[in-house]
């Protein structure tokens, strides 16, 4: 979705089953429980082949908040499917949280590259070396220091 300058708004990709679903008869829904006569066959996301991606940032401090920005490219001839971002206060750590991205469950085609921009408050990672982890449906994670400095 673009504004009236062709500015970017929004972007979604959805996984299209070549089936459809079918609750079947009438009868086969009744109050909280449903039988499904047949469920969309998302099975050719299981064939995708592994994809890698590369993940660059940077962070800094304005007014009592960490601001991060990362940039993720997909070098690969192949899609990146549902990518997610995550913000750690190091490696192997967990999501600081809360946390606010502008973004995040993305798909890259080849070649592509987008960026996510996070805000964290600064409380939160006092002393840390901040590091991205990405990983999606068919890229396994990686995770990257953050350089501190503006982006």
């Amino acid at each position: 979705m673009t504004d009236e300058a062709g500015q970017l708004l929004a972007e979604n990709v959805y996984w299209e089953s070549p089936t459809g679903d079918d609750l079947g008869p009438a009868s086969n829904d009744s109050k909280f429980q449903v039988k499904w006569a047949h469920s969309e066959n998302f099975k050719a996301l299981n064939t995708m082949p592994a994809t890698r991606v590369t993940v660059t940032g940077t962070y800094h401090q304005l007014s009592g908040e960490t601001r991060v920005h990362l940039n993720i490219t997909n070098d690969s001839g192949h899609i990146a499917f549902f990518l997610r971002a995550e913000i750690a206060a190091e490696t192997g750590g967990a999501e600081i949280l809360p946390i606010r991205y502008d973004d995040n469950y993305i798909t890259l085609f080849p070649h592509e590259s987008r960026t996510i921009d996070a805000v964290v408050d600064a409380s939160l990672v006092p002393g840390h070396e901040l590091v991205a982890r990405v990983e999606g449906y068919d890229v396994p994670a990686v995770e990257m220091p953050l350089v501190e400095g503006k982006h």
